[in-house]
């Protein structure tokens, strides 16, 4: 009846918002990944040719090389910072996940207390016809 079909657009649209929200987390999740992986390779790129362009004998050469360590070794430290970061986004996307878990079993639930009382008081009504 409407009770059941009020149910089931409720548990459609617990679906979907979560589907949706999957999907928004997941390109977020990637977008950070790529650019932070991209800046790495960059920065470890730059280093090379440096090196490679100063010979890195020379006194400049090896203070700028020394430079670019340093900054290669900070763009490393930050990126494990944004991994850690992603994790935390993942255990919490996994939360999120159990707790839609928990309302459906929630909704199950009520579905099947919503069509005994349906049967019940149809059959109710068949009896005093």
């Amino acid at each position: 009846g409407a009770h059941a079909q009020a149910g089931r657009d409720a548990e459609a649209r617990a679906r979907e918002s979560l589907a949706e929200a999957r999907r928004e987390h997941a390109e977020e999740l990637r977008v950070l990944e790529e650019a932070h992986a991209e800046r790495v390779k960059r920065l470890a790129d730059a280093h090379r040719s440096k090196a490679e362009e100063t010979g890195a004998t020379t006194a400049r050469g090896e203070k700028e090389s020394q430079q670019l360590r340093r900054d290669l070794r900070r763009a490393e430290a930050s990126l494990q910072e944004t991994s850690a970061l992603i994790a935390d986004l993942r255990a919490e996307s996994a939360r999120y996940e159990t707790g839609l878990s928990e309302t459906k079993k929630e909704l199950d639930a009520l579905r099947r207390e919503t069509a005994a009382t349906t049967a019940a008081l149809e059959a109710k009504g068949d009896m005093s016809a």
